[in-house]
């Protein structure tokens, strides 16, 4: 995923993210969720200074693009586990 050579992360001027630095990307998340409500990766780029690429690899296996298929996913499964009890 490559972003516009001319592009800048909106919570670089925001309040809510100024003056904080969150060492952790996994801290970040948390703090991520705590203050927005949300997953926000532009969010967590800007108060770790980390780019995209690397917030997704960090959290890969923690987030989803689409929770909702992981949740029927899993509903599939237990609705086969105990199809086959």
């Amino acid at each position: 995923m490559d972003l516009p050579l001319d592009w800048n992360n909106p919570y670089n001027a925001d309040e809510r993210a100024s003056g904080i630095y969150i060492e952790s990307i996994s801290d970040a998340l948390v703090k991520s969720l705590t203050t927005l409500g949300r997953v926000d990766i532009e969010f967590i780029a800007s108060v770790t200074g980390s780019d995209y690429k690397t917030v997704i690899t960090a959290l890969k296996g923690s987030i989803y693009q689409n929770p909702f298929s992981l949740l029927a996913y899993y509903i599939f499964l237990l609705y086969n586990y105990i199809g086959f009890l």
